[in-house]
């Protein structure tokens, strides 16, 4: 009986460890809004403003194509005055170029805001080396320098091993009450 509930512990602590998946976390942030347009004023960005953006996706994106659409697990854009993420917007550009290493060396982002928040967009691209942010009255804030992006791995409950490590402890409990 020792030896079954040894064997048990061992089960649960090996499936515990393996009950994790690596998810990959791209951060970027953006250099200070300098340019400024205002047809309708007032002009809701200044130059403490600029696009800070991360996105999560299942894997580092090794040697990624820039020309195939991307779809994020989530995103987060801010342009330091609206904060556009999937429940607020749709992604209609998610480009993204990286080399061996994981690390992103392109991009075209384009993200815009629903109805709710007046179709305000956000919109970062290494290609014209352009941050931008654009409100429903054509206001805009841009930069001509591309910022900077960095990647982290977070490890994460995979469901799958939850679920089997659950099904290990219930059929347990199951157990130890039959014995009792």
């Amino acid at each position: 009986m020792k030896a079954l509930r040894l064997f048990l512990v061992c089960v649960l602590v090996t499936s515990a460890s393996a009950a994790f998946c690596d998810v990959a976390v791209y951060s970027y942030a953006g250099n200070w809004f300098q340019d400024f347009y205002t047809p309708h004023p007032p002009n809701p960005w200044t130059t403490n403003n600029r696009i800070i953006a991360s996105f999560t996706v299942p894997a580092p994106l090794l040697n990624s194509n820039y020309g195939v659409q991307l779809t994020p697990l989530t995103y987060s854009i801010s342009d330091g005055v609206f904060t556009l993420t999937p429940t607020n917007s749709s992604a209609d550009v998610f480009r993204i170029s990286s080399n061996s290493s994981g690390q992103i060396v392109d991009w075209l982002i384009v993200v815009v805001a629903s109805a709710i928040l007046n179709d305000n967009s956000i919109s970062t691209a290494s290609v014209t080396n352009v941050d931008q942010a654009t409100d429903v009255y054509f206001n805009t804030a841009k930069n001509s320098t591309a910022g900077s992006w960095r990647m982290s791995i977070v490890p994460t409950p995979e469901p799958a091993s939850l679920i089997t490590l659950s099904f290990g402890l219930v059929m347990t409990a199951v157990r130890r009450v039959r014995l009792l």
